[in-house]
């Protein structure tokens, strides 16, 4: 038969269960967090890409966007990436649609 173990140690093992279970939550709550942000990033890639499918077709919401752009895009390497999107589309065959190169470089 097993010794009985004292309080002390029966503190000690409930300490060590709740350190693994605080693992194991903490572990749970990372993969969670990180699915949120695997949805978060689809969401405005899908998001993106109905707007830019819009405004290519759509002059007044292309300046709308064009607007909004110039307003939010602060960091240089962004505003390179969008530069099409952030002037008025000078090679334009028709008056409903952004340059070419604009809706053919999105990821």
């Amino acid at each position: 038969m097993a010794a009985k173990k004292t309080k002390a140690e029966q503190l000690e093992a409930l300490r060590q269960q709740e350190a693994a279970l605080k693992a194991r939550m903490q572990a749970l709550q990372a993969s969670v967090n990180e699915e949120q942000r695997k949805l978060d990033t689809r969401r405005k890639i899908v998001f993106g890409g109905a707007l830019m499918t819009h405004a290519s077709h759509n002059t007044q919401f292309a300046a709308l966007v064009r607007s909004a752009l110039n307003v939010a895009l602060t960091k240089e390497a962004d505003r390179e990436l969008l530069k099409d999107w952030l002037t008025v589309a000078k090679e334009s065959t028709t008056d409903h649609q952004l340059p070419v190169t604009a809706i053919s470089e999105q990821p």
